[in-house]
Formats: structure tokens, C-alpha cells, sequence
């Protein structure tokens, strides 16, 4: 036969345990919401980018209300646990403050002004402690199922260790309601290919530039060819000097077709090659400069194999300038 256990009855839960359980709880939603809610105005005022859009200012705004609730719960914990726990630590901590209160507590024939410093300086040092030492008293009891005296010691171990866990909860809750900043990214160096294209597209929306061919076209069109140049070689050397893109394809159009003119086909064929670098594949800018390179390359000697007749250069190039204008 087995050997009966001993009854051992099951320990009853203090009374005071549930009572500063609701106390704390009480003291949360009453308080603690208004109080989340009014830092989370005081950060507002101060500059927090908590309202970057409606989302996140509902969440932050939450997160300090629940914040600021389970502040003032455990407070509640802390200023209750501590009265149950044998006020040891209370009557240690007391005289320590004692100095600071007493300035603060008048001559009166009503009362013992160190009678009242001593209960001041109590009430001080029981809110102070309230909050680290609320939630470590709180699990404390609820594990012995009942209210027991700590030694202050124990007490000052449970108030390091309650204050280190409310600020790691600040921390983590600040970090996480300030927007993250955005990685750095490293710029990346553009291509030849892309500068170019920068620069041309510069040299395009260049007012000075664009007002030249205007005045060059004017000039040509009035018998001025000489004064159409000077614009666009003006221009040209202006932009150079003032460290701005002269990747301009009409410019360099209208100026190739003017030295070509004008008996200067080096600086034409010059001018030409610019465009073809400069005109987009398969445009008619860049069909028109390949028929005029080869015509000045049979003209100038570099090419045995006209693309015409030496006679017709001059009267076609001078008609698809017309047709391009």
C-alpha cells in the first residue's frame, strides 16, 4: 500500500494582492490614457514628426496613450506595494532627502516642522520609487499569492531592475515612433554616354544658344551670311568661356552648312561630324550630314567616289538646307 500524503491545505490569496492589482488598474485608466495623450501633445509642441500623415499620427498618439497607462499603473503598483512591503526602504531612503524638503516646509505653530519634513520627504521618496519598483513588487506578489515585508535591500534590487526596464521601454517606444532615417545611398557616377546626353540636352534648352540660330537664320535668309556666322561662332565661344554645354545640334548644323558655303570645308566637315554625333540614329539631321561629309571628302580630295556630281554639291546642299527650314 501507498503511504497517504499529508493534506496541506492551499494557501489563500491575500486580499491585498487583488486590491492593489485594481488599484493600479484603476489609476491606468483613469489617468494614464489623458496623461499618454497630453505627452504625446507636449512632443507635438516640441517638434516630434509625430502627424507625417493620419496613420501615424493615430498610431503615435496610441502608443503614447497606452504608454502613459502603464506608466500610471505601475505606479499605482509601486506606491501601494511599497506601503505593503514594510515601508523598509521608505524609512531608509527618508533622511537622505530630508535637506531638500526642509527648505521647502515653513515655520508654523500648527505643527512639528520636523514631524512634517519627515512625513514630506516619506511622501517624496515613496513617489519617486513608485514606478521602477511597481511592476517587480506587482510579480513579486501575485507569485507568493499574498503582500510580505522586503528587506531594503531587496527592495533597492527590484527598484534597479524596474527603472532599467522602463528605460529600455523608452528607448525601444521613442526609436520606433521617430521615422527611421533613410539609408545613404552612394551616388552613382553617370556614363559618358549619360553626361553627354546631359550636356546635350543643356545645350538644347540653352536660351543664349537657341537665340544665335534664330539670329543666324535671320542673317542668311537677309544675304548676311558673314554676320550669321559671327552670331553662331559669338555664341559658340560664349558658352565655352562660361563652362556651359555647346552640344547644340542645330547650331552645329546651320554653321557646317554656312562654312560649306562660304568655302571653308574643313571647318564644315568639322561641323559635321559634330552633328553626327550629336543627332539621334537614323534622323534626318544625321542622313543629311553623312550625304554632305562624303560630298566635301570627294571635293576636298579624300574620296574617290562622289555621292553626286562635283557640280550639283553646292545646288543640293543649298536645297535641303531650304527643305530643313
Amino acid at each position: 500500500m501507498k503511504a497517504a500524503k499529508p493534506y496541506t491545505p492551499k494557501p489563500k490569496r491575500d486580499p491585498r494582492v487583488g486590491e492593489m492589482f485594481w488599484h493600479g488598474v484603476y489609476l491606468s485608466v483613469l489617468v494614464g490614457l489623458l496623461a499618454g495623450a497630453a505627452l504625446w501633445g507636449f512632443l507635438l509642441l516640441g517638434g516630434a514628426p509625430l502627424v507625417a500623415d493620419r496613420a501615424r499620427a493615430m498610431a503615435t498618439l496610441i502608443s503614447c496613450a497606452l504608454f502613459g497607462a502603464a506608466a500610471l499603473c505601475a505606479w499605482g503598483w509601486g506606491r501601494r506595494g511599497l506601503e505593503l512591503s514594510g515601508e523598509a526602504l521608505v524609512n531608509a531612503a527618508a533622511p537622505r532627502v530630508a535637506w531638500l524638503v526642509w527648505a521647502f516646509t515653513p515655520e508654523s505653530d500648527e505643527y512639528d516642522r520636523a514631524e512634517e519634513t519627515d512625513r514630506a520627504g516619506r511622501r517624496l521618496v515613496r513617489g519617486l520609487l513608485a514606478l521602477p519598483v511597481g511592476v517587480p513588487l506587482m510579480i513579486a506578489f501575485a507569485t507568493a499569492r499574498k503582500a510580505r515585508p522586503f528587506a531594503p535591500g531587496a527592495l533597492w534590487g527590484l527598484s534597479a531592475l524596474g527603472a532599467g526596464m522602463w528605460i529600455l521601454l523608452a528607448v525601444a517606444g521613442w526609436q520606433r515612433l521617430m521615422p527611421q532615417p533613410a539609408p545613404l545611398v552612394e551616388p552613382v557616377e553617370p556614363s559618358v554616354v549619360e553626361r553627354a546626353e546631359a550636356d546635350q540636352a543643356q545645350a538644347e534648352m540653352d536660351s543664349a544658344l537657341e537665340l544665335a540660330v534664330a539670329r543666324a537664320r535671320r542673317a542668311k535668309a537677309q544675304g548676311n551670311k558673314g554676320q550669321a556666322i559671327r552670331y553662331l561662332e559669338d555664341a559658340l565661344r560664349s558658352a565655352s568661356i562660361d563652362g556651359r554645354s555647346v552640344r547644340h545640334v542645330q547650331l552645329h548644323r546651320n554653321l557646317a552648312w554656312l562654312y560649306a558655303e562660304g568655302g571653308n570645308p574643313a571647318g564644315a566637315m568639322v561641323m559635321f561630324r559634330m552633328v553626327l554625333e550629336l543627332a539621334d540614329p537614323g534622323s534626318d539631321e544625321q542622313r543629311e550630314a553623312e550625304a554632305a561629309l562624303k560630298r566635301l571628302a570627294f571635293r576636298s580630295g579624300l574620296s574617290a567616289s562622289p555621292a553626286s556630281s562635283p557640280s550639283q554639291v553646292l545646288a543640293e546642299d543649298r536645297d535641303e538646307e531650304a527643305a530643313g527650314e
